[in-house]
C-alpha cells in the first residue's frame, strides 16, 4: 500500500497543531517583603516565577492573577530570560528561550510618591477587582500566570510561595 503526499502533509500539519500547545513547567516561585527607600515610598511584595518551555514556541503573557474566583488583582508581568535579572520582554516570551522568569511587584498604600504611579500618573498597583473570565474551571485560589501561544491558552499555577528574606532598600 503506497500513500500520498497529501496524506503524509496532513499528517505533518496535525502533528505540528498538537504540538503549538505550549507544556510549560512551573520551576520555581519566589516571594520577597521588601520596605524602605525613599519617604514616603510603601512596602511590598517581589514576585518572580521561573517557568520553562519547549524551544521553537513563542508565547505571550496576558495576565498574572492572584486572588480566588471571586476577588483578587490581575499583574501584568515582565519576562527576563532564564539567569537574567533585567527584564528584556514586556509580556512576550521569544521561541528561543527555553527557560524564563516573570516578575511583577506589588506595593501597598503610600501616598504621594511618584514611585506608587505608573508613568501616566495611575495607581502602579492595580486595584482589587472581579476575577478574570478566563481562570480555569478547577481554579479555586492562589496565583495563575495565564500564556497564549498561536491563539491557545495555557496556564501555570502557583501553588505556593518560597519566601525569601526581607529586603529593606536604602
Amino acid at each position: 500500500m503506497k500513500l500520498s503526499s497529501s496524506f503524509w502533509l496532513t499528517l505533518l500539519a496535525a502533528l505540528f497543531f498538537i504540538s503549538c500547545k505550549a507544556e510549560l513547567k512551573l520551576l520555581e516561585a519566589t516571594k520577597q517583603a521588601f520596605a524602605g527607600g525613599a519617604p514616603g515610598s510603601s512596602p511590598g511584595y517581589h514576585y518572580a516565577v521561573k517557568v520553562q518551555k519547549p524551544k521553537g514556541i513563542a508565547l505571550t503573557l496576558d495576565g498574572v492573577w492572584i486572588g480566588n474566583r471571586e476577588t483578587g488583582k490581575l499583574f501584568s508581568g515582565q519576562i527576563a530570560p532564564d539567569g537574567g535579572m533585567v527584564a528584556v520582554t514586556n509580556g512576550e516570551v521569544y521561541a528561543d528561550i527555553e527557560k524564563f522568569t516573570v516578575r511583577f511587584t506589588e506595593r501597598f498604600a503610600g501616598e504621594g510618591n511618584p514611585r506608587n504611579q505608573d508613568s501616566e500618573g495611575r495607581p502602579a498597583n492595580p486595584a482589587e477587582s472581579e476575577a478574570p473570565k478566563w481562570l480555569p474551571a478547577d481554579f479555586k485560589s492562589g496565583c495563575i500566570l495565564k500564556f497564549s501561544a498561536k491563539g491557545k491558552n495555557t496556564f501555570v499555577k502557583v501553588p505556593d510561595w518560597k519566601e525569601l528574606p526581607k529586603m529593606y532598600l536604602p
